[in-house]
């Protein structure tokens, strides 16, 4: 880029052209850039820029080539228009020896007009640049634009929000309120797409020693772990918002990370509250509504004893509302450490006989509102959150298994008799539910602005008004309590000028109720009947291995023995424990364990016998459960006994004689031994003969996978010790 001396007019002109030359190249590779993805960090735009600028500088002289030869047309396109010029102009005329030099002469070249001022040389290339960079990004408003006007929306991008079981309902409720409330202030078109997924935090106490959060994949372990693998295929992918019930999950995983505040923010807050009450059947309630208020936890309990009334509860391992509804009901009945044992022994006798009484299955608030909502007898109370009663009091879905009701023409539930009357004990609380957005270390600010914008309307009077619609009653703004409407009225059950504590207990204070919950077990007697038939020995993994830098085939058997170990923990020194193994190799069941006393220490070691077993041969279920019951004695007292089949398919036995399940079934009632199975692979509870057997005994089945195997095992070992009713 050469041309004269380099001084002069020339030399500005050289300058601004390749200074605009220099800021043309720069956009040019920059704007697509950024067109193709809008940069959304100042980190981003930055290396945008600097990344721009270096292409720029070796794009400039192809760009400058470029404005050399339009300026060149452009000149011979003026000289073509001005016409001919005079050949041989009369030069102008030497000055003589003493002339005088002209005070004002003509200009050389272009004449500048009078009155206007020249632009210094800068000001060209800095407006080139400015449009350049403009347009750049206005390309993606421009694309967005002509593809709505194309198409119609854009897909909206995604957040992820994790919940639990039993909030899976209403947070999918506020996502999409808050999807069509954001579609309305754009076009039509949502800001995100909210996909809301549930899985329990798991009830491991903060300090086990055991590590069982890391160990076996419940959700806080996997948050602490940094979602891996594990837990992208037992729950569901990394979460950006995890919205759980109350404040004292947030504790476990802060136990797990330090609480350094990098993945949790120090301050967390609260997306609403709803107080724990004691649901009382309508009918009940309006025979002597006042014997119900203004009376403790102890007060309405004695109440419900009184009356005749059974009280259930939702098993604190499993349930959010059992766990924080337990330390209420605790701190209720046994204030002084001198009357703490007795009097929770007395509580936990009450529910477990209102558990067997009823025939109700273990579960969480919404299992045992969906039992209720499917009886005849609903003359048992219910102690669960004043959103859950309301919920459950409109027909509204209680989880998969618990389908909306009907509705008559006014929209009312068509069964009255089945409602509830919320009782408001004195001195009772509140699930919280966090509101916690995750920093993961490698997230971008994308999600962070979609959270952001979530959050400020859920803070807004359309979004408190969607909270209030889903059963919870929003935080206090500062101002006090946030006034409520319908649902959360008299006509549903709830009282809107309800007094109550809007906070949780402590994770001490759960975890000191969760100790003497279980020291008031009774004690337990209970079979494992392992499925070891060929199926079991089919590979479900390749690196599931812990600890083992091993990549041999993981196969059902594997996960099963290593479920029997997470669980050996959960069994207390008086309790009755043994595992049988069962084939059509091992009929009658290969007594692996018998069934006897053992501490959780010798417990874990006699475990070790399980590794020599292979996976051989059919799977003759009903007869493995027939010989388990008759290997088991009835119930005795508060005793509870217990038979659990882990099992891979259905019954493939198909000599002369095989029991049928009414059978069975009518053979552990008879005994008053429970049953529970948890399914894997091909069997599944959703077949009549399990599910029939597990639900008419008192028991549960579970279908697990084999990363969540252990959990599930686990959580029925610990409901074991709970009573008849296993809560």
């Amino acid at each position: 880029m050469t041309s004269g001396d380099g001084s002069g007019p020339e030399k500005d002109r050289l300058y601004w052209r390749y200074l605009v030359a220099f800021g043309l190249a720069t956009c040019a590779i920059g704007g697509p850039a950024a067109a193709t993805d809008l940069p959304d960090s100042a980190f981003a735009w930055v290396l945008l820029g600097v990344t721009a600028m270096i292409g720029g500088v070796a794009a400039t002289e192809a760009m400058d080539a470029a404005i050399r030869r339009v300026q060149e047309k452009v000149t011979a396109s003026r000289a073509i228009a001005a016409g001919p010029s005079d050949p041989d102009p009369d030069p102008a005329p030497e000055p003589g020896p003493g002339s005088v030099p002209d005070p004002d002469p003509e200009p050389v070249g272009r004449p500048v007009a009078k009155g206007r001022t020249r632009l210094p040389s800068f000001v060209l290339p800095a407006l080139v640049v400015l449009v350049a960079l403009l347009v750049g990004i206005s390309i993606p408003q421009v694309r967005d634009a002509v593809y709505f006007w194309m198409y119609g929306c854009s897909p909206p991008p995604t957040l992820r929000v994790l919940t639990s079981a039993e909030g899976l309902a209403p947070v999918s409720e506020l996502a999409r309120a808050y999807e069509r409330a954001s579609a309305a202030e754009h076009d039509g078109c949502p800001a995100a797409d909210l996909y809301v997924y549930a899985a329990d935090t798991g009830a491991a106490p903060i300090d086990d020693a055991r590590e069982a959060d890391r160990e076996y994949g419940v959700v806080s372990g996997g948050l602490a772990n940094g979602w891996p693998s594990e837990s992208l295929g037992a729950f569901g992918p990394r979460p950006d918002v995890w919205l759980p019930d109350t404040s004292v999950d947030v504790a476990r995983v802060r136990a797990l990370t330090g609480g350094d505040g990098t993945l949790i923010p120090a301050r967390v807050p609260s997306l609403g509250v709803t107080p724990v009450v004691l649901g009382v059947p309508r009918g009940v309630f309006a025979r002597s509504p006042d014997r119900w208020r203004q009376r403790s936890w102890a007060g309405v309990l004695a109440e419900a004893e009184k009356q005749g009334v059974p009280v259930l509860r939702p098993g604190p391992p499993r349930s959010a509302t059992g766990e924080i509804a337990t330390e209420f009901v605790y701190r209720s009945v046994g204030p002084a450490p001198d009357q703490r044992a007795d009097a929770v022994q007395r509580v936990e006798r009450q529910i477990g006989l209102a558990f067997g009484r009823g025939r109700y299955t273990a579960g969480d608030a919404l299992a045992l509102l969906c039992q209720r909502r499917e009886r005849t007898d609903v003359a048992s109370a219910m102690i669960v959150t004043e959103q859950q009663l309301v919920r459950y009091n409109q027909g509204r879905p209680l989880g998969d298994n618990c389908p909306l009701e009907e509705r008559d023409s006014t929209g009312q539930r068509l069964d009255e008799a089945k409602q509830l009357v919320a009782v408001y004990p004195t001195g009772t609380g509140s699930l919280d539910h966090p509101f916690v957005e995750l920093r993961w270390p490698d997230r971008t600010t994308k999600p962070a602005k979609l959270i952001r914008a979530w959050k400020t309307w859920l803070t807004s009077e359309s979004g408190r008004q969607a909270l209030i619609d889903a059963g919870l009653r929003p935080a206090s703004d500062g101002k006090g309590a946030v006034p409520v409407s319908e649902p959360l009225t008299g006509k549903w059950g709830a009282d809107a000028a309800a007094l109550f504590e809007r906070t949780s207990p402590s994770a001490q204070q759960v975890l000191e109720a969760r100790t003497r919950y279980d020291n008031a077990k009774p004690q337990a007697r209970t079979l494992v009947l392992l499925d070891t038939s060929g199926s079991m020995g089919d590979a479900v993994s390749t690196a599931s291995r812990r600890n083992s830098g091993q990549t041999a085939e993981w196969t059902r058997l594997d996960a099963a023995r290593q479920a029997l170990r997470a669980a050996a923990p959960q069994v207390a020194p008086d309790d009755e424990v043994g595992v049988w193994g069962f084939s059509s190799t091992r009929i009658p069941p290969d007594r692996l364990l018998p069934v006897e006393k053992r501490d959780p220490g010798a417990l874990g070691k006699a475990m070790v016998r399980l590794d020599a077993v292979r996976a051989q041969g059919g799977t003759p279920l009903y007869r493995a459960i027939e010989a388990g019951l008759a290997g088991l004695d009835g119930s005795s007292g508060d005793r509870t006994v217990t038979l659990i089949v882990i099992t891979d398919g259905e019954d493939t036995d198909t000599a002369p004689g095989r029991p049928t399940p009414d059978r069975l079934r009518a053979d552990a009632s008879a005994a008053g031994i429970r049953v529970s199975v948890v399914a894997m692979g091909d069997a599944s509870c959703a077949g009549p003969a399990l599910h029939t057997l597990t639900t008419a005994t008192g028991g549960e089945c579970v279908d697990a996978a084999s990363p969540t195997l252990a959990p599930a095992l686990v959580g029925l070992f610990d409901a074991v010790r709970g009573g008849r009713g296993g809560n």
